[in-house]
Parts: structure tokens; C-alpha cells; sequence
């Protein structure tokens, strides 16, 4: 891809990742009413539409909020610069297709949800299910030849984590049986690979947390959430 072409795709990439920090930052503050600007947790001031973009947030005052100076977090910057080079892998790994964008917006999707999980260890009903919903009948529609295999793998996906939660009740939540369902629809067959990677990581990152906490770091709750949205990004970029 081109350096013009990279740019015209990271830039909306950043403009869609302020957009889910916003939501993020909703949801991980119990606000109901959702907005496309940035809100200071603080004081309540409603940032501008350049400001409400972390990236240029930190450049322009550092991060800090321009009315009280309260600093915002590292995740702000980070979500929206993840965003703009996820859109920028996906169209590079797919080009501009209508599996491109549907790749794009998948992997959006996983990034808020991901960062809703580790803030606030909950898997929101109104974002993972109509994004399961959505991207099952975007990539039926782009790939109709290949409709079987989102629906099976969507399904699949979803009863086996169901299974596993059913088996070993506390171990997982009904949020990620229905991410299950979202990694299903918009892998299709890799949605195995996805799942052996996220479980592997989330094994590994609980290995390190025991050993350097101690064994009463096993009373701990790790969001598995984020492991299996790993493993759905790489699985679907390699």
C-alpha cells in the first residue's frame, strides 16, 4: 500500500477510535447517554471535536483536560493509534474490498470491547450482540459463497465456549459465549485458531500474574475477553 493510501486509511481508522473510546469511556463511567466528544470524568467538560481526539489531545495540552487539567489515560491515545493501524493491516491484507471494510470494522469492535473488559470486566449486551448480528450478515452478504461457514463457525464458537462455561461454571460469562459468536462471524474456519491463541495467552498472562503475585493471585479474575480478541486479530491478519 502507498503512503497516500496508508494515510487516507489511518486517519479514519483514528477518527473511528476516538469514536469508541467515547463509548469506552461511557460505558466504564455508568453514563447511559453516549457522545461523540470526550467527557472529562472529572468535571464534566465536553472536549472539542479535535480535542475529543486523544492523539491530538496529548499533543496540544499533553492529555490534560482544558478546564480542570485532569490528565486522561493512556488507553485514549492508544485505542484511537491501534485503530488507524488495524484499518491499515486490514485494507493491506485484503485491499479495498468489502471484505476490507468488514475486516476494519471487526477488528473496531474488538478493540472497544476489549478495552471495556479490562476497565470494568463486563462484555456489554449492546455492543456484542448487534455487532455479532451485523458482521455475520456483512460478510454473508461480501462473501455469500462462504455463508455456511460464517453461520457454522459462529455457532460453533458459541456453544463451545457455552459448553465450557456450563462445565466449569465462574470461569466464564455469558459475554464471552456471545464474543464467541462475534469472533465465529467474522473468522469463519479460523475462529479455531482465534480461540487456541486467546485461551494460550490468557493461560500464559495468568501463569506471570501467579508467579510474581503469589499463589493468592489465583483468587484473582482475569478478563478473558481481551486474550480472545488478541487471538482474533492475529488469526485473521496472518
Amino acid at each position: 500500500m502507498s503512503l497516500g493510501a496508508t494515510i487516507i486509511v489511518f486517519v479514519p481508522g483514528l477518527a473511528l477510535g476516538s469514536m469508541l473510546n467515547t463509548v469506552a469511556s461511557s460505558i466504564s463511567q455508568g453514563r447511559a447517554r453516549l457522545r461523540l466528544r470526550a467527557v472529562c470524568p472529572q468535571c464534566g467538560h465536553v472536549a472539542s471535536l479535535l480535542e475529543s481526539i486523544a492523539l491530538f489531545a496529548y499533543l496540544l495540552r499533553g492529555g490534560k483536560c482544558a478546564r480542570c487539567g485532569a490528565h486522561r489515560g493512556l488507553r485514549y491515545p492508544i485505542l484511537e493509534v491501534a485503530t488507524g493501524f488495524l484499518f491499515v493491516a486490514c485494507f493491506t491484507r485484503f485491499g479495498f474490498t468489502g471484505r476490507g471494510f468488514v475486516a476494519a470494522m471487526f477488528c473496531a469492535v474488538l478493540l472497544v470491547l476489549a478495552a471495556i473488559d479490562v476497565e470494568r470486566h463486563i462484555l456489554p449486551n449492546a455492543i456484542v450482540v448487534p455487532a455479532g448480528a451485523a458482521i455475520l450478515l456483512a460478510d454473508i452478504v461480501v462473501a455469500p459463497g462462504r455463508a455456511l461457514e460464517w453461520v457454522v463457525a459462529a455457532v460453533f464458537a458459541a456453544g463451545l465456549l457455552l459448553a465450557l462455561a456450563l462445565a466449569w461454571r465462574g470461569s466464564l460469562g455469558m459475554g464471552d459465549v456471545k464474543l464467541a459468536f462475534l469472533l465465529g462471524a467474522g473468522l469463519g474456519a479460523s475462529v479455531i485458531l482465534a480461540l487456541v491463541l486467546g485461551f494460550v495467552a490468557a493461560f500464559v498472562a495468568a501463569a506471570v500474574v501467579i508467579a510474581s503475585r503469589g499463589i493468592d493471585a489465583r483468587k484473582e479474575t482475569i478478563p478473558i475477553g481481551p486474550f480472545l480478541a488478541l487471538g482474533a486479530i492475529v488469526a485473521l491478519l496472518i
